[in-house]
């Protein structure tokens, strides 16, 4: 949808017009309705959800999709990853060991950063070893990365809540994946009843892309930028999901951790790895 768009690039825009402007063209595009499917079976609260109108936000951990809510590294160059002033250091650091035109010429190639750990390799080790500590020296950052990245995902995993809706509540897949193969139910809530709660401004739409948002990306421009990152710049990790789930037509509640529990500084580490109840709205109705 063109709104989504032109919502997304407020929100990025890091300023507090922009993100009011946002928040009031979603609430213009709120659906009539919204819908969660919810199996028969306990542990899944709901009975709770209809006789209090309590919540459950789950953790990533509780989510069918892995790659929900995650970053997921799209480039297949190290190189890809290290530009701006970093590439400008490295060939400050470089120059001092090799010719001009040797260190110009790697730096122009798109794998630099490979080209210049190639001839580190030439000039440390004997011919018939080169390769394999070229081989190791890009091993080695990759595993860097793949661990930052992964990092990266741990913290958003550990600070956010989900809790999924639809715009469908005759969805036969979704009756089968989550109301227990048809034999659940599917809860009816009116996103009006909402208005003017601080909950309203936390529900948003699920965009679905090709392509999920890299983190290693991301902490690069952000180490680069003026400003320091907000929420706005971690909701393309918590909303973005790839083409294969746009049938689900999903729009979803984020619960910071704040805000399900009060004090982060007083909970276990059990508590950061569960999912949480929220007080939230009972179900308009209940469908079978």
């Amino acid at each position: 949808m063109d709104w989504e768009k032109t919502f997304f690039k407020q929100m990025a825009a890091n300023s507090a017009d922009a993100f009011r402007s946002a928040l009031e063209l979603k609430r213009q595009h709120l659906p009539a309705r919204l819908y969660r499917y919810r199996p028969s079976s306990e542990p899944f609260y709901a009975i709770d959800e209809i006789k209090t109108g309590e919540i459950y936000c789950a953790h990533h951990s509780e989510l069918n999709d892995p790659y929900d809510a995650c970053s997921v590294m799209r480039q297949t160059s190290l190189s890809a990853y290290f530009g701006g002033d970093t590439k400008k250091q490295y060939a400050e650091s470089f120059r001092v060991h090799f010719p001009e035109s040797v260190l110009q010429n790697a730096l122009q190639s798109d794998h630099w950063l490979e080209e210049l750990m190639r001839l580190t390799a030439e000039k440390s080790a004997p011919p018939e070893q080169r390769d394999e500590l070229a081989c190791t020296l890009v091993q080695t950052v990759t595993q860097e990365l793949l661990e930052l990245n992964q990092a990266f995902n741990m913290v958003l995993h550990r600070i956010y809540r989900i809790v999924c809706f639809t715009t469908k509540p005759d969805n036969l897949p979704m009756w089968s994946h989550y109301a227990s193969h048809h034999q659940g139910v599917c809860l009816e809530y009116d996103p009006a009843r909402l208005s003017g709660t601080a909950l309203q401004n936390f529900l948003f739409p699920v965009v679905y892309t090709p392509k999920l948002p890299d983190g290693i990306e991301f902490l690069q421009s952000a180490r680069q930028g003026s400003k320091p990152a907000g929420i706005t710049d971690i909701l393309p990790f918590l909303l973005h999901k790839l083409q294969d789930w746009a049938y689900e037509e999903e729009w979803r509640l984020l619960a910071h951790m704040e805000l399900l529990c009060g004090t982060p500084g007083k909970l276990s580490e059990t508590d950061w790895n569960t999912g949480h109840k929220l007080a939230f709205l009972r179900p308009s109705r209940v469908l079978l």
